[in-house]
């Protein structure tokens, strides 16, 4: 249950912060025919696409870290986020949705719920404790993205290797 109250707090939070009370749909679909270059640590690569449908969101950029929270010597914090893109608009994108699987060894042990706001970013977060997705084997683990739209459209997912921030920045 407190999962949920604080993906509804991120998903209040980051519809409140997003872009500032503005927003810029000038370039919005820029990047629909997909792909990315390779980045730093963490970052996933090529994002495949928009699945060459022309109406699916695509993943331009995604990460995922773990940090050491600093109210609290032993608590860590796991984050994944993107930045994403929609031929349709950024507006279209679902708000609340699963959208991110974690992995190790090839066995998924753990899927969360993903908060977009219409800017295009998309994050989540949980506590290492929830599912035993330890920070101090952070590389052991593969993270998926995918987002979805409004009308049901998924984005090929993006797999990013966990990696050890330094805080909830990155």
């Amino acid at each position: 249950m407190s999962n949920y109250s604080f993906m509804a707090f991120l998903a209040l939070f980051g519809s409140l912060t997003a872009c500032n009370g503005e927003k810029d749909d000038t370039d919005t679909g820029s990047n629909a025919s997909g792909g990315t270059e390779g980045g730093e640590s963490g970052e996933g690569g090529d994002d495949g696409g928009d699945g060459g449908d022309g109406i699916s969101p695509s993943i331009v950029e995604a990460d995922s870290w773990c940090y050491e929270h600093p109210k609290s010597d032993a608590t860590y914090i796991w984050v994944a986020s993107a930045t994403v893109d929609d031929p349709q608009g950024l507006d279209t994108l679902e708000n609340f949705f699963e959208g991110v699987s974690v992995s190790t060894n090839d066995v998924e042990i753990a899927t969360y719920s993903m908060v977009c706001t219409d800017g295009g970013d998309c994050t989540t977060s949980w506590n290492q404790n929830e599912d035993g997705i330890a920070c101090s084997n952070a590389e052991a683990y593969e993270i998926s993205i995918s987002v979805q739209d409004e009308d049901g459209n998924w984005s090929d997912p993006v797999v990013v290797t966990g990696r050890v921030g330094s805080d909830a920045e990155g």
